[in-house]
């Protein structure tokens, strides 16, 4: 059962990323790949709300695995952050790449806190 619901959330954070990338593919304000540090904000958002609820109320071990591993698992993307950054830097676009690299981690890191003040 486990399996099945980190799958089945894993799709539908895929699915998430996926739209906001179509979405938001021409905003890139200032050089910056705005649609994946929407995408790993929202999907920190949404870990911080979770794992707040899970400490204060409890998940199931289904209900982790659908929500907290599968859909923001799924829905955030280091690997996609990894290559937009360097190929920021291959282009020469260092004030970008260090931007790109800063901003997402604050946001994330802001997001997970965010998220947690609201499930709390």
């Amino acid at each position: 059962m486990q399996v099945l619901a980190i799958f089945v959330g894993g799709g539908i954070g895929s699915l998430l990323r996926y739209l906001i990338s179509l979405r938001f593919k021409s905003m890139l304000l200032w050089g910056l790949p705005w649609p994946t540090i929407l995408a790993n904000g929202l999907a920190s958002l949404l870990l911080g709300y979770f794992t707040a609820i899970a400490i204060k109320d409890g998940f199931s071990a289904p209900w982790r695995g659908l929500l907290m591993i599968g859909l923001c698992g799924g829905f955030s993307t280091f690997s996609t952050f990894g290559l937009e950054t360097y190929t920021l830097l291959s282009g020469g676009e260092y004030v970008a790449a260090l931007s790109n690299i800063i901003l997402s981690v604050v946001v994330s890191l802001l997001c997970i806190l965010i998220g947690f003040w609201i499930g709390g």
